[in-house]
């Protein structure tokens, strides 16, 4: 059985249970499941998109995001930041 959660998103039965012997545990699942935020883009993807634009800047983001590996708003998010 699925539920919609508070965000619309679906909650599994599984997922709750497991919650809630968490809880009956007296344990703090989400600090295990904590997250930091964007993940971490290595430094060899930035290399090359740097490398790429200093050849040619006429690139689009598509184009970048194919040739590096990575989603087109990564690349975006790359080229805003550095």
């Amino acid at each position: 059985m699925i539920k919609q959660n508070a965000h619309g998103g679906a909650t599994f039965k599984g997922t709750v249970a497991r919650w809630v012997k968490a809880f009956r545990a007296d344990l703090d699942e989400s600090e295990d499941l904590h997250s930091t935020g964007r993940p971490s883009i290595p430094q060899h993807q930035i290399d090359i998109l740097t490398g790429l634009l200093s050849i040619d800047r006429l690139w689009t983001l598509r184009e970048l995001s194919v040739e590096v590996g990575l989603s087109h708003q990564m690349v975006w998010y790359i080229l805003k930041k550095f």
